[in-house]
């Protein structure tokens, strides 16, 4: 003989179940929604008397939430490059890919190693010599060029056509 459950547990059930689909539908529509970076072209053109005339490192860096991108943007390039200051192993989510460039470099990413990456901006910082933020962000923009100058960095890009 078998047993069937009463209709309130029946009822009980299905929504336990419904509750368990719509969760787990919740948290992939989440992974889905989360913003891409739109950069897919990214050149990078160094002028000869950039940084005193002196290599200097770029790391672009692709935080995975709202908050640590917050954190980053409020962030000079020589608090990012600090070595006390490891975000890297603090926040193993976060993506970075670093350049080392020299005065008279011109280099072009196509495609850019981060293209289409699942984050909540793109920034990019320049170690230079001197006090200054040498930050940008760069997320919005499918094609860019930075500009690295002697004394600063600036930003030549394309806007995202919507």
């Amino acid at each position: 003989m078998t047993r069937t459950l009463p209709p309130r547990h029946a009822v009980g059930a299905c929504l336990l179940a419904a509750a368990a689909l719509l969760l787990t539908a919740c948290e992939t529509a989440r992974k889905l929604l989360r913003p891409t970076v739109a950069l897919t072209d990214l050149s990078f053109e160094v002028a000869r008397g950039a940084n005193g005339n002196a290599p200097f490192a770029v790391e672009l860096v692709a935080p995975p939430d709202d908050e640590l991108l917050a954190k980053l943007q409020a962030l000079s390039a020589e608090q990012w490059f600090d070595p006390q200051a490891n975000f890297k192993r603090d926040y193993p989510k976060l993506r970075t890919w670093y350049y080392e460039l020299t005065p008279g470099l011109r280099m072009r990413l196509n495609p850019t190693p981060f293209a289409r990456a699942r984050a909540s901006g793109l920034l990019l910082f320049a170690h230079y010599q001197g006090k200054g933020a040498y930050r940008l962000r760069l997320d919005t923009y499918p094609k860019a060029t930075v500009l690295f100058a002697d004394k600063d960095i600036a930003l030549a890009a394309v806007p995202a056509s919507r």
